[in-house]
């Protein structure tokens, strides 16, 4: 199995990668606006290999943690001396993954890139990387407010506008955001009632809270109706009972014909099947 080793600029941190080939590395160029802010130059360059692939062998890199602007905290760790970018990994992937700076390596040329990401940020003079793939751009929710940091007013009006145009809780919480980011960055987004939709979404709470409490009453109610009914059925069934045990008793006393009197009388209507019943006993009785 080859080694592939790397080290910082001043060597405080070394270190090898464990593969069987170079092209199980999968090697790729970033142009997001945060690789190039945290490589320093105009895209990021990393490897993606398997965590148990990385073996430090001198030094420990000091870490540095932060929200990408996505909502997804990557881990970015370095040289505390020189300052040397080493690797990075995201939250999602931290027991699985490292993304190995390729500039950290002995021998850069192992790990050819394989993929272009948000081509749609590369710079104007850069050209396309022949024979790999293209993403235009990777869709992250904005959950954060690190993502405004690069941009200016313009983009952030155009935010402002889609995240109004989501008729949902989801696009009113994004106003929220972008209310608060707006106001640390000290930017407008001419047009806007920001406000008004941020009141909104305290309306749609408050009918939603109401709608919740209706369907409990609702569920009370039903659950109540259902057990006077259950109670019903059983007094029912007692009636039907007693009524067994009577006409067995009454078939030893009386004929056949004051028996049936009996149970028809007991049928009749509109007097409840328990008054109908006794009421025929007495008239029984009575003969």
């Amino acid at each position: 199995m080859p080694a592939f080793t790397g080290s910082c600029f001043c060597h405080n941190i070394e270190y090898e990668l464990q593969l069987e080939l170079a092209d199980d590395a999968r090697t790729s160029i970033c142009h997001c606006r945060n690789c190039k802010k945290a490589f320093g130059t105009n895209y990021g360059l990393t490897a993606k290999v398997p965590k148990d692939a990385f073996h430090l062998n001198k030094g420990r890199p000091k870490e540095h943690a932060a929200d990408n602007g996505s909502g997804i905290i990557i881990h970015r760790e370095f040289c505390d001396i020189c300052g040397s970018f080493i690797l990075e990994y995201g939250d999602a992937v931290k027991n699985d993954f490292r993304y190995i700076c390729i500039g950290s390596l002995d021998d850069p040329e192992a790990f050819p890139p394989k993929g272009e990401f948000f081509c749609k940020d590369r710079s104007s003079w850069m050209p396309k990387i022949p024979n790999v793939f293209y993403k235009h751009e990777v869709k992250h929710p904005v959950t954060s407010t690190v993502y405004y940091r690069y941009m200016d007013n313009t983009v952030i009006h155009e935010y402002a506008v889609k995240f109004l145009t989501l008729d949902s809780i989801q696009g009113l919480l994004a106003v929220r955001r972008l209310q608060k980011v707006l106001a640390s960055l000290g930017c407008r987004a001419e047009g806007i009632d920001l406000l008004k939709y941020g009141n909104s979404l305290d309306q749609i709470k408050a009918e939603k809270a109401q709608k919740n409490s209706e369907v409990q009453i609702a569920v009370t109610a039903r659950d109540t109706a259902l057990a006077e009914h259950e109670k019903l059925q059983q007094e029912i069934c007692q009636l039907q009972q007693q009524l067994e045990i009577m006409n067995t008793a009454l078939q030893d006393q009386v004929p056949c014909n004051d028996v049936q009197l009996v149970l028809d009388q007991a049928h009749a209507k509109p007097v409840s099947a328990t008054t109908r019943f006794w009421n025929a006993i007495d008239a029984l009785q009575n003969r």
